[in-house]
């Protein structure tokens, strides 16, 4: 199961469901934006399928406190 698939689970739709646990090496631009916005900051960027997107697009991931 890809991660697009496994964020339509409704498990991940409620705020008391079950937390994800992204297993994954995102590309050089989602660490870039991570790094400058640090630890707790809240991001958006694009996950996945940057080399290879035979088997699932791009995923886009969003922390908002």
């Amino acid at each position: 199961m890809d991660l697009g698939q496994n964020l339509t689970k409704t498990e991940f739709k409620s705020s008391d469901g079950s937390t994800l646990i992204y297993a994954s090496v995102p590309g050089p631009e989602f660490v870039e934006k991570a790094m400058e916005i640090g630890v707790g900051g809240q991001i958006s960027a694009t996950a996945g399928a940057a080399v290879d997107d035979r088997y699932a697009d791009p995923v886009e991931l969003s922390r908002y406190n």
